[in-house]
């Protein structure tokens, strides 16, 4: 079987109406323009784990020093165990 014909059964495939998305009613398009996302779902992360990333960051971004051992703990013991919630509030302490 060659592979041109696999790839037109696919396309064939995809545009059956079965697999046809619902409309989006936000972004107002539909079919495969209705935004689907992944999600990774993680489990409450230890205020250790949560530090360390935010060493790692830290480092890559060139600057460890840049906060305190202090603030780093502050940081991870506010952010309930999620790293997005850490992330948007180091966003918030050097932006603003």
């Amino acid at each position: 079987m060659a592979s041109g014909s696999a790839s037109a059964r696919l396309a064939r495939s995809i545009a059956r109406a079965e697999f046809h998305l619902p409309s989006c009613r936000g972004c107002g398009g539909a079919g495969s323009d209705a935004g689907i996302r992944r999600r990774l779902h993680l489990d409450y992360a230890e205020r250790d784990a949560l530090g360390a990333c935010l060493d790692h960051l830290l480092d890559a971004a060139g600057n460890r020093a840049l906060m305190t051992t202090e603030l780093k703990s502050t940081l991870a013991e506010h952010s309930a165990g999620n790293f997005r919630v850490m992330m948007n509030l180091c966003d918030e302490l050097l932006s603003g």
